[in-house]
């Protein structure tokens, strides 16, 4: 489903990831994020620390007086998500995926100085360090947001089950 993530690492695994330094949000797991949602953001703080803030996804111009624009511009090309050309597994799929940094270029990106080095960030991610699988069709409904939407779909799309499972 275009504009849908999943995000269910406990914050305290995100500090360490991340490497941020205020008090951790309470963050439940998310199934199947999506535009207008409020999720979790890695971004500097006034004083250049890294901070994780809780921030709408999309984009809402300043001069509208309803938020329901926000539905209406959810594939903007500048948005919460940057996204750029798909590797060759998603181009399967779709014509664009979301830009996925390297670990090394986090600082980079979130200093936001150098233009010319973050434009040579904006590479497809590896195909293969990625997986692409069918999911239930239930998560093109953004009321369901629940473990099951992120399940691998059996043969006849009930969700598959290990031998013991």
């Amino acid at each position: 489903m275009c504009g849908r993530y999943s995000i269910t690492t406990a914050p305290e695994a995100m500090r360490r990831l991340f490497r941020f330094v205020n008090p951790a949000p309470d963050l439940p797991p998310r199934y199947n994020a999506a535009p207008t949602d409020k999720l979790p953001v890695v971004r500097l703080d006034r004083d250049g620390n890294r901070e994780l803030a809780v921030l709408r996804w999309g984009l809402i111009p300043f001069w509208t007086k309803d938020e329901k624009v926000g539905f209406k511009s959810i594939n903007a090309r500048a948005e919460t998500v940057i996204t750029g050309q798909p590797n060759s597994l998603t181009a399967e799929l779709h014509d664009r995926m979301p830009v996925i940094l390297e670990p090394d270029h986090w600082d980079t990106w979130l200093a936001a100085r150098d233009m010319v080095a973050m434009q040579a960030m904006l590479q497809p991610f590896p195909a293969q360090l990625m997986r692409a699988y069918p999911v239930s069709l239930k998560v093109g409904n953004v009321k369901n947001d629940t473990p099951d939407l992120i399940e691998p779909l059996g043969q006849e799309g009930e969700p598959r089950r290990d031998l013991f499972g």
